[in-house]
């Protein structure tokens, strides 16, 4: 197991300068068959500070012999599963935990052979149905593992990156940033190896301040203990997709 980075989490992808280092970095993290993200941060809100935690895996060990890949990813607030996402090689499931149901969708094999877009439906479809913070993770994903090429997205808009020796800097306002992403470089192998995420907006009398760490782990191949098996929890009602 190789950490690769960590970063802070942010409410949204939005378009600013590219980094070439940045996108060389992206480019090898593409390279690993097997990867696991853990988003773990809170916003805080006034008094009330709530915490989240978000895993996303992705297994594409098996993509040259059989063109399957799986995710899964599972959503936790104040320690609370929300919802669960399971793409098993065949089928993308949406399990809506305090509603006790779930949708399912084909995405693999319909018995003539893997779709031409197997790889860019499946990703999109876990993109749309994230929630909320989940839809970081699943956005950086996307744009590691298209099936096209990797590609480094911007997170602030409308700014030029500040390239230091071992970090790149994004910065909202020079003068007075309210949301600063640093992505670090390893001054040796030149991967990232952290990123720091810091935003505070005022929302009425109040500050919400947010901040996120995800790291990231890659693998030759999925751990034995990673399941991407979907089991209808008892009692659990199944319904009809609404796009993906």
């Amino acid at each position: 197991m190789k950490l690769l980075f960590a970063l802070m989490g942010l409410p949204g992808l939005l378009f600013g300068q590219q980094s070439p280092r940045l996108q060389h970095a992206l480019e090898s993290l593409r390279s690993h068959p097997a990867i696991f993200m853990r988003l773990q941060g809170n916003t805080t809100l006034g008094m009330e500070t709530h915490s989240e935690t978000i895993d996303l895996y992705w297994d594409a060990t098996n993509m040259a012999t059989s063109q399957t890949v799986r995710i899964k990813l599972t959503h936790f607030k104040d320690d609370v599963e929300q919802y669960r996402l399971i793409a098993d090689g065949r089928t993308l499931y949406n399990l809506d935990i305090a509603r006790n149901e779930y949708t399912a969708a084909r995405y693999g094999d319909f018995g003539q052979g893997p779709p031409a877009n197997l790889v860019d439906s499946v990703l999109q479809s876990v993109v749309s149905q994230s929630k909320g913070d989940a839809g970081f993770p699943a956005r950086l994903l996307r744009d590691i593992c298209n099936s096209s090429a990797a590609r480094f997205t911007p997170c602030i808009t409308g700014v030029d990156p500040i390239e230091e020796p071992n970090d790149v800097v994004y910065q909202d306002d020079p003068n007075t940033p309210h949301r600063t992403i640093t992505y670090y470089l390893d001054p040796q192998t030149h991967e990232l190896s952290s990123i720091d995420y810091y935003d505070s907006v005022p929302l009425g009398n109040s500050q919400r301040v947010t901040n996120w760490t995800t790291t990231i782990y890659t693998f030759v191949s999925a751990p034995a203990n990673w399941n991407f098996d979907f089991v209808a929890p008892a009692g659990s009602r199944a319904i009809e997709a609404k796009g993906g």
